[in-house]
This record gives C-alpha cells, sequence and structure tokens, in this order.
C-alpha cells in the first residue's frame, strides 16, 4: 500500500450506521482490513442512524 495514503488521517462515515448492512457486512470488513493493517494509524469511524443508540450499544450491535 502507499505509504502516503496511509500515513493520512481518515474519518469513516456510515450512513444507516444501526441497520443490518453495517452489522453484517460493513463493520466486519473493516474491522479486517484493521487487522490487515490496511488502515491509517489516525482512523476515526462515524455511525448515524434512525436508531437511537448509546456508544456502548452501537458497539455492541456490531
Amino acid at each position: 500500500m502507499n505509504a502516503l495514503l496511509k500515513s493520512q488521517p481518515t474519518v469513516f462515515v456510515i450512513f444507516g450506521g444501526t441497520g443490518d448492512l453495517n452489522a453484517r457486512k460493513l463493520a466486519p470488513a473493516l474491522y479486517n482490513l484493521y487487522l490487515e493493517g490496511w488502515l491509517p494509524e489516525q482512523f476515526a469511524l462515524i455511525g448515524t442512524g434512525r436508531t437511537p443508540l448509546s456508544d456502548d450499544d452501537f458497539r455492541a450491535g456490531c
């Protein structure tokens, strides 16, 4: 991977973050990218959705 791209701080926004697609596909894919070292060191994930959830509830659902 290009070292310049990996060194760039990144914010990833998931609209519909409380939904099924995020829980089944997006969150596991991002986690696997993290495990394989493909995500930048400065990486933030923002999830938004219609269902009101606390931070802990959102993390438990993914």
